[in-house]
């Protein structure tokens, strides 16, 4: 079988909201890593932190959704990520950018 690939393919920063009763955004440092349908979504403080997170994205398994729901304060793109919407226990990834790049 393939290996995973440690390479980055995306960096940069990102509103992400919480987990905690308040759901508060935080902005953190993000680094998307991975090739042949496994990737890995890492998060921390600023570039080079330790990460505070991850997530893994498989392809085929994980979706992504663009939403309007979180489009406010300038942040008109938005999307939720789902590690395995089949599975309720799976985490649910929110987050938002104010542009494209």
């Amino acid at each position: 079988g393939r290996e995973f690939d440690n390479k980055i393919l995306a960096s940069g920063y990102l509103l992400k909201r919480g987990q905690g009763p308040m759901k508060k955004w935080n902005r953190r440092y993000m680094v998307l890593r991975g090739s042949y349908g496994i990737y890995q979504l890492a998060w921390g403080e600023s570039a080079g932190s330790r990460a505070k997170g991850t997530v893994g994205i498989a392809t085929g398994v994980s979706t992504v959704t663009k939403t309007k729901q979180f489009a406010s304060g300038g942040h008109k793109y938005s999307f939720v990520l789902s590690a395995n919407p089949q599975d309720p226990k799976a985490p649910v990834f929110v987050a938002c950018a104010s542009s494209k790049a």
